[in-house]
């Protein structure tokens, strides 16, 4: 049997709350109840469930360069109505996870088979890091229905099928 682990990415204030910035046009309820799904699903079946964080250093220009997911922010945290399961979160500032010397260790240590995807942004850090994860022999699969995009549809069919030939599964909702 092997061993899963859901990855829920960036399900922060910043990104989901009536307060974020236009450009991230997520819609919240329902991603959410996607997401909050997959992941009850996961740890009632055993599996485990980590959470990243996408956080950047409490530095002058990173409040002018991003403005958002800044260190100690309220915007940073994970939002209140997400499901909290584990103590796993992995805190980052890059497209892929794997690029985390912590969180590669951690999935190394675990001996994690496949990784699940929720959350956002499909067409930014969950692809970057699914496709890592395919590329290393693990099965890689992305929660249509619990993952969302701030890119349009041109952008989101290019990724999946970038995404699809890199060995990248994509389903409708979690079936563990």
């Amino acid at each position: 049997m092997s061993k899963i682990a859901l990855i829920v990415n960036e399900m922060q204030n910043d990104y989901l709350w009536e307060k974020r910035k236009d450009k991230f046009p997520y819609d919240t309820a329902p991603l959410l109840d996607a997401v909050n799904t997959a992941i009850d699903r996961v740890h009632a079946a055993g599996g485990d469930v980590l959470y990243l964080t996408q956080i950047f250093p409490d530095t002058p220009s990173n409040h002018i360069i991003f403005g958002y997911c800044i260190t100690g922010t309220e915007g940073a945290a994970l939002h209140a109505d997400l499901h909290i399961v584990s103590e796993h979160c992995f805190e980052k500032n890059v497209s892929d996870l794997f690029a985390d010397a912590k969180f590669k260790e951690f999935v190394t240590a675990q001996g994690y088979d496949e990784l699940h995807f929720c959350g956002i942004d499909e067409c930014a850090c969950i692809a970057a890091t699914a496709k890592t994860a395919a590329a290393s022999g693990m099965r890689a699969v992305i929660l249509e229905n619990g993952t969302a995009t701030r890119f349009d549809a041109r952008k989101k069919a290019v990724t999946r099928a970038e995404l699809k030939a890199a060995g990248v599964i994509y389903q409708k909702e979690e079936t563990v």
